[in-house]
């Protein structure tokens, strides 16, 4: 250890004894009940499909480097598959 650098103090046994962390996690628990009393559900699962979607357009965009790389039209047809599923998906959540 350098002589220069002061030493850090040791670390919390618990998140909750931390000080920053239990006003954060008061305001997160306040904002989820008023979500939740206010639409009957939480938002939560609905990013879940956006982040599906978008990882399957991720998925057909790598597939689609890889068909240029080997010239292998499958893998074409694969990508082309996957990213219409994926927009698709994205599309079905932004205009449902």
């Amino acid at each position: 250890m350098n002589r220069l650098t002061p030493p850090r103090p040791p670390w919390p046994k618990s998140p909750a004894a931390c000080p920053s962390v239990a006003p954060t996690r008061r305001r997160w628990r306040f904002a989820h009940r008023a979500i939740t009393r206010s639409t009957g559900r939480f938002v939560r699962p609905n990013s879940l499909n956006f982040a599906n979607s978008v990882a399957l357009f991720q998925v057909a965009i790598a597939l689609g480097a890889l068909a240029a790389l080997t010239r292998n039209r499958a893998i074409w047809v694969a990508s082309l598959s996957l990213g219409g599923v994926g927009i698709a998906l994205f599309a079905m959540q932004v205009f449902s």
